[in-house]
């Protein structure tokens, strides 16, 4: 794993914090099919925030971000802007304010980028703050009628990210959002994703880089094995010694 730790002065708190103290709460173990993958993780995040969820691959956090949106079952309590969500439905999450940028971004390669981009809006979107995706990411603008499937991985991903949020969530899930990037988009995509918490928006970051971690987020979590083994404060001396031991 990347272990470049310097840390950059975050954003302050958003207005939405004061109003929502937490945006997230969990104590839920995730499973695929009969088996107990992710076990027991807490997780308490504050609206307006960013927490980094940092491991090796196969530790869980594809796993736990899954549970938290509905995509896998859960046993525990999940408690989302105070609303318990964790036997709702995926599409009822979606509507509370949740969105997630998967891992491999997952678009349909056969439909346009402007397709892609309508799809968002089959259903209701939430009430979160709203963004300008192609100030965010201007090139999209010269890929609205390219197929999505013969886009660079740089280029899918700023359209994944844009998709997610045309659904105006107020909690943005990303699964390694700089798998696979070319350096100079790997700082394109946290640069984004730095403006989308400056303007009020919710982040919750599985992430193998370390440097795009310590960017963007107050708050880490580190995970082994299917535990949440460790977690605080970013610029904390013990997160940054467990982080330099991944």
């Amino acid at each position: 794993m990347n272990a470049e730790l310097k840390l950059r002065p975050k954003p302050t708190r958003s207005a939405a914090a004061a109003a929502h103290p937490f945006a997230l709460r969990t104590q839920i173990d995730v499973l695929r099919g009969h088996a107990t993958v992710v076990r027991d993780s807490r997780l308490e995040l504050q609206a307006g925030s960013a927490m980094g969820i940092v491991g090796r691959n196969g530790v869980g956090k594809s796993t736990l971000l899954g549970g938290i949106v509905g995509f896998l079952p859960t046993h525990g309590r999940l408690s989302v802007f105070e609303s318990e969500v964790a036997h709702w439905p995926t599409h009822r999450r979606a509507a509370h304010g949740i969105a997630l940028v998967p891992q491999g971004r997952r678009l349909f390669g056969d439909l346009t980028v402007a397709e892609n981009l309508r799809a968002a809006a089959i259903s209701r979107p939430s009430d979160g703050p709203e963004f300008d995706v192609f100030t965010l990411f201007p090139k999209l603008r010269e890929l609205l009628g390219r197929r999505a499937g013969v886009l660079s991985g740089g280029e899918q991903q700023m359209v994944a990210i844009a998709r997610a949020l045309r659904r105006r969530p107020k909690l943005l899930l990303l699964d390694e959002p700089t798998e696979g990037l070319a350096p100079s988009i790997v700082q394109q995509v946290t640069d984004a994703l730095g403006r989308l918490r400056a303007g009020g928006l919710t982040l919750l970051i599985a992430e193998q880089r370390l440097d795009v971690v310590a960017a963007l987020c107050d708050h880490v979590a580190v995970m082994r094995g299917g535990e949440i083994t460790a977690q605080g404060d970013a610029s904390s001396a013990e997160i940054r010694e467990r982080l330099l031991s991944l």
